[in-house]
């Protein structure tokens, strides 16, 4: 069976403001269920941003399109961090090497999500100088990658900042680049893909909330409802 949410823009605000919880208990999830939803934009969608690029142009080209707001031709919007709320213990996390490349004078992926503890790999493929530098309140990292060398590793990232939650990122070198790490409180993360579309799985039934946060449009909240291996479908709509 499956049920249907449908909700606008209540709140804006930082991800980063929320309190990372202090212990998630893994555990097996019994007749869990699923959260599927879509992020989309209600009204005519905003011409795309062009980005002046003012150096290496050689290797960077003379501008870039803004990934700031991305929404694809039947609305969804890219992009967007899908998290459930309220959640203590669940299923169990999958590893992974968490990579941010720096390719064609861009970050990528634009949103990546890492698993707190995990370090953080930086690759270079441009051949060209990069920093990859974090913003925010308190201490910040700022590590200069030279031209030949391919690989870095920041190791727990998570104890590298202070507010250990969103974290943008940007290079000195080329001020178009920018990019955004979330910090997992738990596995119940995602990233919303092309279409606007998020899927979170093996959800243990509950009443929790789902918040979706975005760089530009900030945060949305709502109480969900997840039950006994039963779907639950969600649509947000924003606009301007």
């Amino acid at each position: 069976m499956r049920w249907f949410l449908t909700m606008g823009f209540v709140t804006v605000g930082a991800l980063a403001a929320s309190a990372m919880p202090a212990v998630y208990e893994v555990t097996e999830v019994q007749d869990g269920g699923s959260i599927t939803g879509r992020v989309t934009f209600k009204g005519t969608p905003p011409s795309g941003e062009k980005l002046v690029v003012s150096t290496d142009n050689e290797v960077c080209g003379t501008e870039k399109p803004s990934r700031a707001l991305l929404i694809g031709a039947d609305g969804g919007i890219r992009n967007a961090v899908a998290r459930v709320r309220r959640i203590e213990r669940g299923k169990a996390w999958h590893p992974v090497e968490h990579t941010l490349g720096q390719t064609d004078c861009r970050f990528e992926p634009h949103v990546l999500l890492m698993n707190p503890g995990a370090d953080l790999h930086i690759l270079n493929t441009d051949r060209i100088a990069h920093n990859v530098r974090s913003y925010g309140r308190g201490p910040v990292f700022n590590i200069g990658h030279p031209r030949l060398v391919e690989k870095l590793v920041v190791e727990n990232l998570a104890e590298q900042v202070t507010d250990p939650d969103v974290i943008r990122i940007g290079c000195d070198l080329h001020p178009w680049m920018t990019s955004y790490i979330v910090i997992k409180e738990h596995p119940y993360y995602s990233v919303t893909d092309e279409n606007g579309s998020f899927q979170l799985t093996d959800v243990p039934p509950g009443k929790y909330d789902l918040e979706i946060w975005h760089e530009t449009l900030g945060e949305m909240k709502r109480a969900v409802t997840v039950r006994p291996k039963e779907e639950t479908v969600v649509v947000f709509e924003t606009g301007l």
